[in-house]
């Protein structure tokens, strides 16, 4: 957290970071020339067995008003709320980010502690299935926040949820985050041929423990028009690990562009990676990349 302090300019004693976070996040998409929107995200926590909130076992948490009180601010954010379906109101929680504006539903299962293959959690995502909202889920490993159960970040536990036709967004990729040790691509592959509901996004894939998937991705025909412009603002964005994969123009000009969304895009274009600008548009409420 000290870093990205850093990163992003923001002094210790700051009595607003959040609010200051925001506002460059903002500013940073107003400047850019690719990108008009971005989604900024929720957290919720770890829920008992009783449905009720374990403030002891969440580690780290973002409320869904945080994020409808940003959106409302900025007109280049919009409301990523996240609901952990083991919450015993999470229905109606859903029920009212949706009314609320909210554009997609963001889970870490490995974080939040639940098995979303749970047949207890098919009416959420059914539910989800008919607002016709989307679930953003981080696959693989978590390393930045702690896991309850690094085993829930299987994307083969997704299966119920996509059979209930819930547009599934599986975020960096499908990558682990293990640099070469990429075990859960097959099973993404597997059901990028069988469901019409998956995508990817790309969020945080130029980052060196990453970058190893967008190598797989490229290879992919089955991943063209299946992939989502994402980011992990304000981690950094590189083009190093592509050095010997992108035109020594191309490298030079993303080298010494200066707006991160814009680094972010000219780097996925010079790889030749195209997204499913429709797809983004629609959650975009229009307005994308």
């Amino acid at each position: 957290m000290n870093y990205l302090r850093r990163r992003l300019g923001i002094d210790k004693d700051d009595p607003d970071p959040r609010g200051t976070y925001t506002r460059k996040l903002a500013a940073e998409i107003r400047n850019s020339r690719y990108v008009s929107k971005g989604v900024v995200l929720a957290l919720d926590g770890v829920y008992t067995a009783q449905g009720k909130l374990d403030p002891e076992r969440t580690c780290f948490m973002v409320s869904n008003d945080s994020v409808f009180s940003a959106a409302a601010q900025y007109d280049e954010l919009l409301p990523g709320c996240s609901i952990n379906p083991q919450r015993r109101d999470a229905l109606d929680e859903l029920s009212r980010c949706r009314e609320r504006g909210a554009v997609l539903v963001k889970v870490i299962p490995n974080t939040q502690g639940f098995d979303p293959s749970e047949r207890r959690y098919v009416p959420f995502f059914r539910k989800m299935a008919e607002l016709g909202i989307p679930l953003l889920t981080h696959p693989g490993y978590e390393f930045v926040l702690s896991a309850r159960n690094q085993a829930f970040g299987d994307p083969a536990l997704l299966r119920p949820v996509l059979d209930e036709g819930v547009d599934v967004i599986v975020a960096h990729g499908a990558s682990t985050g293990l640099v070469v040790y990429e075990r859960y691509f097959a099973t993404v592959m597997e059901f990028v041929r069988s469901y019409p509901n998956i995508r990817l996004d790309l969020s945080a894939t130029t980052v060196p423990t990453r970058a190893g998937i967008l190598f797989k991705i490229r290879n992919a025909p089955e991943l063209r028009g299946r992939l989502l412009f994402g980011s992990d603002y304000p981690l950094p964005s590189f083009c190093l690990p592509f050095v010997f994969s992108i035109r020594r123009r191309e490298y030079a000009r993303i080298k010494g562009e200066r707006n991160y969304f814009d680094r972010l895009a000219l780097t996925f274009n010079a790889l030749g990676v195209d997204f499913d600008v429709h797809f983004q548009s629609r959650i975009l409420g229009g307005a994308g990349i």
